[in-house]
């Protein structure tokens, strides 16, 4: 059988190379704080105040027409020979309920 290996204190180098991955990731990961706004902008934009309403004014109520009319559309125009349904209309009181009576 083999004895088991003997640990040797870490050489210079190896310290030395240890201490410089460290300070690359540090800097690395304050890089990536700095560049974060710019990388994501809708993460800024999301924690600005959102605009103030406009101004209510006292012409007119409010209703106004957005757009031209537009004509329907032939496809959803009902169709020769298609079934055609009824409505109904049903009321009916909660206390008059055997599955919710109330």
């Amino acid at each position: 059988m083999l004895p088991p290996p003997r640990s040797r204190p870490a050489s210079t180098a190896h310290r030395r190379a240890s201490a410089l991955r460290a300070a690359l990731l540090l800097l690395l990961l304050l890089l990536l704080l700095m560049l974060l706004p710019l990388l994501a902008p809708s993460l800024s934009a999301a924690t600005a105040a959102p605009p103030a309403p406009p101004a209510v004014s006292k012409e007119g109520d409010g209703d106004f027409i957005i757009g031209p009319d537009y004509t329907p559309d032939p496809a959803n125009a009902p169709k020769d020979g298609a079934p055609k349904g009824t409505t109904h209309d049903f009321d009916m009181k909660s206390s008059e309920s055997k599955v919710y009576p109330g």
